[in-house]
């Protein structure tokens, strides 16, 4: 299981000259910049100090941008760096010294911001960036990688640059998103006369836009945005803009009642000669032509389903499942000819796939996985597909329940089944239970609740998870009302005075899994990250009478002290979904566990990152102080040299095994001698010594 808890994970590709693409990998330990070639060799380039999160390569091929997360925190870097190594330098974000640089930003003297990649130029001459500072307010730029120098295009809030359109000579185009959290709108700028035009009447929770092909419109611009402005699930949506710059319409594409489109590519010029082997029988033969044709990656409960769709049409073809459950990016390659995938699943890390939309043979293939391959086909505890399950009843009972197999040797991982269930007040709700193979009758069960709130809880990698399942502890990981996925209503559902429904959602999910016979009801407790710490803390307070541990890891215990120490640029676009300090503080003070910790009574174990400033590490000292104050059993564990995340495998191998032993200890009470007891202390425990890794491994899979 050691293997599968330190497993390496690969994101963010990026496609590069003669078949290379960049991306990143944590395969040596940390967050950094891989680069593999057409032969299937890979190395890694020195970016400087810190984890990478993203990278983007330029179309000439000369540069490459990297996003970099100095000690994993919030103020972040945009670096770039030449294929051969040369020519690092940092373009944007980070810490000022001086003013006179960035003077065009609103940046200062001893201020921190934080930068994020935009696009490139189409000739890639230069890249957009965006960077936010201490006025949290959000700038876009323009800089040119060789010199640094920078050009201001635009300001607003939580700005986010969707595309960029024209030259240096005839002018730049922004497609930007820009908004507060679910009031957020999709605008063009034109950058050589100023006028900023917004696209689509109202705002949404999403936006994302590409500019459409040339000569796609008779005449002036079409533009396809991802939105769900007046609507209650997000859709393509074609706009066409006129010569003058003036909104012509704005038409639907695709669009699904039961899905949320989370990302699209476009294939300006379709696919070279067409799918006319691919399709079945009353599929229209123009789809995948010379038409300009995109792709889909629709969000199905928390899966990814791929389309093609004809954009004059609107004809749509599904394309065979995916071979891992989500997709975190989709990009074109190889002029229309196929597809690079970022996929992860609920048994498999993050890897690299390609599909091949021409040869129906070669399908989808692995490109780059750094699973480990000890036992490359790990025996899984499989349970029934996803719609055996979707039939439980959610009134009560235990409905169609999936059968779980018998145990089988060497099992060591397990899928997940969706449950779905009624809220206090009928609202549906779902989460993905992990259930020990072949352990009949109520488990003991943590419920674990993701961040955001406007994250989604999915099937993809969780070694935590499977390591209590090992431990014979089920896990069940809820998207309760606020999560995304599920439409713009349900995850506004939770704003401001309704987030005590959001936390009643907790008892809800309690009362399902033991009311089903699924959880013993005096061995459940309760983690979060993030967003899911405070609602952990929340429901301990809350519900003292239903947990028996809680795990809360860079979680929030007081809103106002929240507003007064995170990041500017956090704090603003946050109002909308919690409230204003001011002229909301009595709301925001009786949804803050921190003064109800008088009713705490489960062992709880606080988790930080030393350089966490979205939640600051302020949120958890109190949290210690005030269960040591109650006395309650309480541990801190604080990781130096990390952020909001513990990226780094040491220190995530270490988190997730004092993890399972403090959720063990209190879980398994007949088991309890087989722990290592966990002291209770005051003072933070830094883990100082890095872990033994295990041997990584790279495969390609054809």
């Amino acid at each position: 299981m050691d293997d599968w808890v330190a497993a390496a994970s690969c994101s963010s590709p990026s496609l590069g000259p003669a078949g290379a693409v960049a991306y990143v990998s944590d395969r040596d330990g940390s967050p950094r910049l891989w680069v593999r070639d057409a032969t299937g060799a890979g190395r890694v380039l020195d970016t400087g100090p810190g984890q990478v999160r993203s990278v983007a390569w330029s179309p000439d091929g000369a540069w490459m941008a990297c996003v970099v997360a100095p000690g994993g925190g919030e103020h972040t870097e945009v670096r770039v760096v030449r294929p051969d190594g040369s020519g690092l330098r940092r373009l944007a974000g980070g810490w000022h010294p001086a003013a006179s640089l960035h003077s065009s930003t609103g940046s200062e003297a001893g201020a921190a911001s934080a930068a994020g990649l935009g696009r490139w130029t189409p000739d890639g001459g230069a890249l957009a960036i965006c960077e936010s500072v201490r006025s949290g307010l959000t700038h876009a730029l323009l800089v040119d990688p060789a010199t640094g120098r920078r050009e201001h295009l635009a300001v607003g809030q939580a700005l986010a640059i969707c595309d960029i359109d024209g030259d240096a000579v005839a002018g730049y185009r922004l497609l930007l998103r820009d908004g507060p959290r679910g009031a957020r709108r999709l605008i063009l700028v034109d950058c050589g006369t100023g006028r900023v035009q917004p696209l689509l009447a109202g705002v949404g929770m999403v936006g994302l836009g590409r500019f459409g092909p040339p000569g796609a419109a008779a005449a002036g611009t079409i533009l396809y945005l991802l939105s769900d402005a007046g609507r209650e699930r997000a859709a393509l949506v074609a706009v066409t803009l006129g010569d003058d710059g003036t909104r012509l319409a704005a038409e639907v594409v695709a669009a699904r009642d039961d899905a949320d489109l989370e990302r699209f590519a476009l294939l300006p010029a379709g696919i070279p000669g067409g799918l006319a082997g691919l399709m079945p029988a009353g599929v229209a033969p123009g789809i995948g032509g010379g038409a300009p044709a995109a792709v889909l990656a629709w969000n199905v409960d928390g899966r990814t389903v791929l389309d093609l769709v004809d954009l004059g049409s609107g004809d749509r073809l599904e394309l065979p499942p995916l071979p891992r459950d989500v997709a975190g990016s989709l990009l074109v390659r190889d002029g229309g000819r196929g597809l690079l995938l970022a996929l992860v699943g609920s048994t498999v890390p993050g890897e690299l796939w390609t599909y091949d939309f021409v040869s129906a043979s070669a399908g989808y293939r692995c490109l780059v996985s750094d699973a480990p391959t000890a036992f490359p086909a790990p025996a899984l505890a499989s349970v029934a597909d996803l719609e055996a399950n979707t039939d439980a009843d959610p009134d009560g009972g235990r409905g169609t329940e999936a059968v779980l197999p018998a145990p089988r040797p060497r099992t060591r991982l397990v899928r997940p089944v969706l449950h779905r269930l009624r809220a206090h007040d009928g609202l549906m709700l779902s989460g993905w239970l992990y259930r020990p193979p072949g352990e009949p009758g109520p488990c003991p069960t943590l419920l674990f609740f993701h961040g955001g709130p406007e994250a989604q809880e999915r099937p993809t990698f969780a070694p935590l998870f499977q390591a209590l399942v090992t431990r014979g502890i089920a896990v069940f990981a809820p998207n309760v009302r606020g999560s995304a996925g599920y439409g713009r209503s349900f995850a506004g559902a939770d704003d401001h005075a309704r987030r005590f429904d959001g936390i009643a959602d907790v008892a809800s999910c309690v009362r399902y899994l033991v009311d089903a016979g699924l959880a013993d009801g005096g061995r459940v407790g309760v983690a979060g990250r993030s967003y899911g710490g405070y609602l952990t803390l929340a429901a301990l307070v809350t519900y003292p009478e239903l947990f028996s541990v809680g795990v809360d890891i860079c979680g929030m215990v007081d809103f106002a002290t929240f507003f007064a120490h995170t990041e500017p640029w956090i704090a603003g676009p946050a109002l909308t979904k919690y409230g204003d300090p001011v002229h909301d503080a009595a709301l925001l003070r009786d949804l803050s566990p921190l003064h109800r910790m008088d009713r705490l009574a489960a062992p709880l174990l606080v988790v930080h990152g030393g350089n966490d400033t979205n939640v600051p590490v302020f949120e958890a000292e109190q949290t210690v102080a005030a269960a040591t104050a109650r006395g309650v059993d309480c541990r801190y564990l604080l990781f130096e040299g990390e952020g909001h995340e513990i990226m780094g495998l040491a220190n995530r191998t270490v988190f997730i095994r004092e993890t399972v032993e403090w959720v063990s200890a209190h879980l398994l009470e007949s088991r309890r001698l087989q722990t290592r007891p966990l002291e209770s202390v005051a003072e933070p425990m830094v883990p100082q010594q890095a872990v033994e890794m295990p041997s990584e491994f790279e495969i390609e899979i054809t």
